[in-house]
């Protein structure tokens, strides 16, 4: 399977249209449920922007600013607690906004900003939601093999 070049798409298109795979920004952004849009930056960043960058290994990720010092970004995943420093070159987009659903929710939208203010503001709760969820996420995987197991051995 050959591996998408978002940056030159971003470079040629002036825009990266994708559904985000993996559940790194969950609540915010559910794993293969949304469509975002991905413009170049061309404005500072600031805290709470979802960036769009390029890992040493080549990955792309999509995370969320949290702080910013000296052209150093700390960014997390909104369903993470661990914090990861990217360099302002390593940054190719900044996420415009999504759709949930048939809506178009604008990256600036501030009942949006609310609600990712107050899922970062309150650490304790996102402590225990966040647990709560990765539970959820285990027990499912792990139920998911059973029932593929059980098929493969019924055939």
């Amino acid at each position: 399977m050959e591996k998408t070049d978002y940056k030159k798409q971003l470079n040629e298109k002036g825009m990266v249209v994708f559904v985000p795979r993996g559940n790194s920004m969950w609540p915010m952004l559910k794993n293969n449920h949304q469509s975002v849009i991905i413009l170049p930056k061309t404005n500072p960043i600031k805290v709470y922007d979802v960036i769009f960058y390029v890992r040493k290994d080549g990955s792309y990720v999509l995370h969320r600013v949290l702080a910013e010092k000296n052209g150093q970004y700390a960014v997390c995943g909104d369903s993470q607690i661990e914090l990861e420093t990217v360099s302002n070159d390593q940054i190719i987009g900044v996420m415009k906004g999504f759709y949930k659903g048939k809506k178009f929710i604008e990256a600036t939208d501030e009942k949006y900003l609310r609600k990712v203010e107050k899922w970062y503001k309150n650490k304790s709760r996102r402590k225990a939601v966040l647990k709560f969820f990765h539970f959820r996420v285990k027990v499912k995987k792990r139920l998911l093999r059973i029932l593929k197991k059980s098929k493969r051995e019924s055939k």
